[in-house]
């Protein structure tokens, strides 16, 4: 489709410096969803989706006066005969050779040296401060796919057996997901240690109790109007969707066609950060999602009350998306930080994916 836009501007009429009046230009219309259209943006851009716009782009091609046309397709033929193919290669290896090496900060997950920190037989109390999506369960099309295996709840039971050890599984799902999938963990007689954070810290629920709001004057007004605009970004990104949770909204893209998602997330993004510069709310674009949450919530008040509350021999977070970053500033000795997968961080350690992360965990719990 991009060949052929470029074939019929390179095939139009405006070779002379001047117009003339017997020749016949075409117009080009051009989809917006189109990688020829960034390149081609004198052409009449249009969304395929949008029939009205589409039909208005038909009319103003059939009255739009011959020489406008003449002159919008000569600007549009000699970017198309100058950026040719030897152009493009020439950019992208120029672009290449600029490119220096970046290395890591984090360094891989020394596992046989936290082992001996978090054993059974080692000295004091020790938390676990564990993400859901993407760090115990690999991330899924569908949200309600990512169920907990057979092997993490195996491996959670055996750690919940611990008396010297404290799971808080710190989660951005709602409440009763974690409750129908991984409350059992928390309500059986022996569990004693079993800690559910639902929404990123705006419901926690302790071993055999209830779940309490941690912020009782939530400011949620920002949360239909927000609504509004992600319906229309909904309507124009076929297989995407909203999740509402209480104290957040959340834009999913992943069925949709990545390329076409990440360009309505950036557009989106764009669009938010002007819309909610004086509300009290966050944006993330985590994986193929983009998250609107309230600004007083966050998991990194997750990790600091349990540190502060209790006095922890060593603690370790571990997470995968920018939500988790939230438990990475955090600042404590004994605190030691865990990125899964890749990506800018603040963790000082890193691991592949939640593979690596239940091995270590079935580690500890033996």
């Amino acid at each position: 489709m991009n060949l052929v836009a470029k074939e019929f501007i390179a095939v139009q009429p405006c070779e002379n410096e001047r117009f003339n009046p017997h020749q016949r230009p075409g117009c080009l219309i051009l989809s917006e969803f189109t990688g020829a259209s960034s390149e081609l943006f004198d052409a009449l851009i249009v969304n395929p989706h949008d029939t009205r716009g589409v039909a208005e782009a038909i009319e103003k091609a059939l009255t739009m006066d011959p020489k406008e046309k003449y002159l919008v397709n000569k600007q549009m033929r000699e970017r198309v005969r100058t950026q040719d193919a030897d152009f493009w290669a020439k950019n992208f290896l120029n672009e290449l050779q600029k490119r220096t090496v970046s290395f890591d900060k984090c360094r891989k997950l020394p596992v046989n040296d936290l082992i001996p920190r978090f054993n059974l037989g080692s000295e004091g109390k020790k938390v676990l401060f564990l993400d859901y999506d993407g760090t115990l369960v690999p991330i899924m099309a569908s949200p309600e796919l990512a169920v907990p295996t057979k092997r993490l709840v195996n491996v959670l039971q055996a750690l919940s057996n611990r008396p010297d050890l404290d799971i808080v599984v710190v989660s951005g799902r709602r409440a009763d997901f974690l409750d129908k999938h991984l409350g059992p963990l928390a309500t059986t007689e022996k569990a004693n240690n079993v800690w559910l954070v639902a929404e990123h810290g705006y419901k926690i629920k302790a071993p055999g109790g209830e779940w309490t709001a941690l912020t009782t004057h939530l400011n949620l007004d920002w949360k239909e109007e927000i609504k509004k605009v992600l319906q229309i970004y909904v309507q124009d990104t076929p297989g995407s969707f909203i999740e509402d949770k209480y104290s957040s909204l959340v834009w999913h893209y992943r069925k949709s066609d990545l390329e076409l998602g990440l360009q309505r997330a950036a557009d989106l993004v764009g669009q938010l950060s002007e819309f909610v510069h004086n509300l009290p709310v966050e944006i993330h674009h985590g994986k193929k999602i983009v998250e609107i949450r309230s600004i007083e919530i966050g998991k990194g008040r997750i990790v600091e009350k349990f540190l502060h509350e209790t006095d922890y021999k060593w603690a370790i977070c571990v997470g995968d998306d920018t939500t988790d970053e939230n438990m990475f500033k955090v600042s404590a000795n004994n605190l030691v930080k865990v990125k899964v997968g890749s990506g800018e961080t603040n963790a000082t350690f890193r691991c592949t994916g939640p593979d690596n992360v239940l091995e270590f965990l079935e580690k500890i719990a033996t």
